[in-house]
């Protein structure tokens, strides 16, 4: 902890010592200067936030000095965090990194092509942008092998979905499922539920900003009353909600939150990043 604040500080002074030395540091290259940093720290912040709250905390998290600083006060633990100097000849040994402008331009095109082909969620624009990658720890061919094999593997068991009596559900969720755009661990709870009483899906939401084009829908809203249950809706609301709070491991889901939406309550289930790949098959 002592370590990572000194080297924050060391890098605030440089950052500083640099506008304070531009040649036109009192006038508009010294606003310029000061909006660009304004508007990297509003990335990080962002970027902070949202791997506290949606990023498995079984997961090692990389990042620079002053990302890991911004991420401690955003409440991840420092156990979860792996500090990358400009020495690191790479990123692996975390699962998840947090490239920002820093660290882009440290690893270069091998970040895309080699290390983190997949970027889960993007903040900020331009110079400022913050990606947080998945960490292909054996390899970007081999990663990318494997997501192939998922996507394929979320398709044939999106349309089994589909085609299940005791699902009920709405068009644009069954586009999704039928083009594998949700998330493995839905794939498996939802048939497991209905194999218990039947349920009304009612949408597939989740999808983090700036993610790439495999990376899937980790949350889903459910209707908490279905009249073919023939039960009681409050008995009908107790039994979804505790089935999904008493899973384990893998498939316990982040958050299990009922609320009522137009007069119906509607029972919101939300997984953490990053999917597992390979659950399926």
């Amino acid at each position: 902890m002592v370590l990572l604040s000194v080297l924050v500080l060391i890098t605030a002074a440089g950052t500083l010592v640099a506008l304070i030395r531009h040649p036109g540091g009192h006038g508009r290259g010294a606003q310029r200067g000061l909006a660009a940093l304004s508007g990297a720290a509003a990335a990080r912040a962002s970027a902070a936030q949202w791997v506290s709250s949606q990023v498995s905390r079984s997961d090692m998290i990389g990042c620079d000095a002053v990302m890991c600083a911004d991420l401690l006060k955003a409440g991840v633990p420092s156990s979860d965090l792996l500090v990358l100097r400009s020495t690191a000849p790479d990123p692996l040994g975390a699962d998840v990194l947090v490239a920002t402008p820093l660290l882009q331009s440290h690893f270069g095109s091998r970040l895309r092509t080699e290390y983190a082909p997949t970027v889960l969620a993007s903040f900020g624009r331009g110079p400022a942008r913050v990606d947080v990658r998945l960490v292909a720890n054996y390899g970007a061919a081999a990663y990318n092998l494997a997501l192939r094999r998922d996507l394929a593997a979320r398709r044939t068991v999106g349309h089994q979905l589909i085609g299940n009596r005791r699902i009920a559900l709405p068009s644009a969720a069954e586009n999704e499922l039928a083009t594998g755009k949700v998330d493995p661990r839905l794939l498996i709870t939802l048939p497991a539920l209905a194999a218990k009483h039947p349920i009304r899906i009612l949408a597939f939401f989740d999808r983090p900003p700036g993610a790439s084009s495999g990376v899937p829908l980790a949350g889903v809203k459910l209707s908490g009353t279905d009249r073919k249950a023939r039960m009681l809706p409050s008995a009908y609301l107790r039994w979804l909600t505790s089935f999904l709070r008493k899973q384990q491991s893998v498939y316990r889901a982040a958050t299990v939150t009922a609320a009522t939406h137009h007069g119906h309550r509607v029972v919101s289930v939300r997984f953490t990043w990053p999917s597992p790949i390979g659950l399926l098959h």
